[in-house]
C-alpha cells in the first residue's frame, strides 16, 4: 500500500488481521480531531486488527490504522481469525488481556484530550 493510505478507521467493522511484510504503519484514535493521538507505531513482523474481534469489542474497530511508508501486508480474514482464537482459549486469554490494557490506554487518552 502506498504512504498515507487509511486501512481502516476507528468504528469500522473488523473484517480482516493484518500482518505486517515490510513498511510501517501508525495506530491512531481520533482521526476527525484537529491533532489524532497516536497510540503505536508497527514494522515488519508486527500484527494489528485483532482487537475488533474480540467479544468486548463487539466487531468494531477501536482504532484507526494508516501507512506511513509503503507496507505489504499479510491478510487473515475475518472468519479464519475467528477460528483460530475460538479453538485456543490461551490466545484468546492472552488478546483480551491486551484489550483490556488497551481500553484503558485510550480511556486516559480521552480523559487527557477533554
Amino acid at each position: 500500500m502506498p504512504v498515507n493510505t487509511l486501512i481502516f478507521s476507528e468504528g469500522d467493522q473488523a473484517d480482516n488481521m493484518y500482518f505486517i511484510a515490510t513498511g510501517l504503519i501508525q495506530v491512531f484514535m481520533g482521526k476527525d480531531r484537529a491533532q489524532p493521538q497516536e497510540l503505536a507505531r508497527l514494522a515488519e513482523g508486527d500484527y494489528f486488527g485483532d482487537q475488533g474481534f474480540l467479544a468486548m469489542n463487539k466487531g468494531v474497530r477501536t482504532a484507526s490504522v494508516q501507512t506511513l511508508e509503503p507496507t505489504r501486508e499479510l491478510l487473515v480474514s475475518g472468519k479464519t481469525f475467528k477460528k483460530v482464537i475460538a479453538k485456543s482459549t490461551k490466545l484468546n486469554t492472552r488478546l483480551e488481556s491486551i484489550g483490556k490494557e488497551q481500553q484503558e490506554i485510550r480511556k486516559n487518552t480521552r480523559n487527557y484530550n477533554c
